[in-house]
């Protein structure tokens, strides 16, 4: 087939989880003989491409006009932000250079992985094609102008009268594709999707992300103290202020270090505040080389996080590497962790409950060893070709949900 995938933070760019899972898809579609493109989103005109082959992938890197993009969204200007949305939903420019890229590479069927920031309106002319679409539900940004019922701090019990809004604008573009089926990484993000949106009209999957990590280029060697690690954004979604407060709290009895890798709205403040303590350790943005070569020189991962992450993709490339994992009981990540067998599933946002499992931890360090056993040899589930060939087929099937739609209009002139 010919797939056209649409992401807007193609590598260099890159924002997150959701983004690396995209690359690693379409750079397997092409190892098995795919045809696979790329749109994608250009920060100037100058760095624009038309269709060259980069890794396999045929790459269409359009200036989208937006006063910033998406992957330098966290150092926008308060007052460029409704502009910025305002163009993300209506400029016709969108559906023009969506409309080039279309009728240039003619895809047989279309992945959209991340939309935002080359255009909702832009899917448009994806429908206008009666063009076959997988859409991927990395996050709730179909739900929440803000991509996860999280704000100020705490989940959302409602959506607000912008997320209504937004959703609803959203919801028609994507819906515009007449021939369509969504699928996410996570039962409980479809779920949670398909709580406030007309999911049950169309095609859903809940499928692993198809993706494929660095092997270390370092050997774990053990330490007289326990290693913590953390990979993401430093932001407050995450709960990293949570764990540093814990270890904190700790670290006059016990001792141990955590390396911090990822960088994030919090990262300044974090810094001033824990930064002076010998246990921690700022490492910043790291390629996913570096989060391989930690992994392997750390005793366990901890995702603190206090809003509904999908899944966390650390949290995999965490056991496929055997380090065990400390996350919050919350959105995907009980989908991969079996309580106290390859790590613990702690209350999210709750400071008492991370302080005892932390401490049992620090006490009795021995059970790192075997729950990072278990979480090694368990990891078939994780397997790219696996759950490549499960996405394959939800292509497939919806191409030939159109093609059937295609067989019945003939038959009826």
């Amino acid at each position: 087939m010919r797939i056209l995938t649409v992401l807007s933070t193609f590598p260099p760019h890159s924002y997150g989880g959701g983004e690396i899972s995209a690359m690693n898809l379409s750079k397997w579609l092409a190892k098995q003989g795919h045809e696979v493109g790329v749109v994608t989103v250009a920060d100037k005109d100058e760095r624009e491409l038309r269709g060259e082959i980069i890794e396999g992938l045929r790459v269409w890197r359009l200036h989208f006009p937006r006063p910033y993009t998406f992957w330098s969204h966290v150092k926008a200007s308060k007052w460029q932000k409704p502009w910025w949305y305002l163009q993300d939903h209506f400029d016709p420019r969108n559906r023009t250079l969506m409309a080039y890229v279309l009728d240039a590479f003619k895809p047989d069927c279309v992945d959209v992985q991340v939309i935002t920031g080359i255009g909702y309106n832009a899917l448009r002319e994806i429908g206008r094609r009666k063009i076959p679409t997988v859409y991927f539900l990395h996050d709730l940004s179909l739900a929440c102008l803000w991509g996860g019922m999280f704000k100020n701090g705490k989940i959302c019990s409602k959506r607000c009268f912008e997320c209504c809004v937004a959703s609803h604008i959203r919801f028609a573009d994507v819906t515009s594709i007449p021939f369509l089926a969504f699928c996410s990484p996570s039962r409980a993000n479809l779920a949670k999707a398909a709580s406030v949106l007309p999911l049950k009209k169309y095609k859903t999957a809940s499928i692993f992300n198809a993706n494929i990590y660095p092997v270390p280029t370092v050997t774990h060697t053990n330490a007289d103290h326990v290693r913590f690690l953390f990979v993401g954004r430093l932001e407050k979604s995450k709960g990293i202020d949570l764990l540093l407060s814990v270890l904190e709290s700790l670290s006059q009895k016990y001792r141990f270090t955590i390396n911090l890798l990822g960088d994030g709205a919090q990262a300044e403040g974090l810094f001033l505040r824990f930064g002076h303590h010998d246990w921690c350790h700022f490492k910043g943005h790291v390629s996913q080389e570096e989060v391989s070569n930690y992994m392997a020189q750390s005793d366990v991962l901890c995702t603190p996080s206090i809003w509904a992450e999908p899944l966390g993709g650390v949290v995999v490339q965490a056991f496929i590497l055997g380090l065990p994992v400390l996350g919050s009981d919350i959105g995907g990540i009980p989908e991969l962790i079996d309580h106290d067998k390859n790590g613990l599933l702690i209350p999210p946002d709750d400071p008492e409950a991370w302080q005892q499992a932390i401490r049992s931890i620090l006490e009795n360090p021995t059970r790192l060893q075997t729950w990072g056993a278990y979480a090694k040899a368990n990891t078939e589930k994780f397997d790219q070709d696996i759950n490549g060939r499960e996405i394959l087929m939800l292509f497939e099937d919806v191409v030939a949900m159109a093609k059937s739609d295609d067989k019945a209009l003939l038959g009826s002139l």
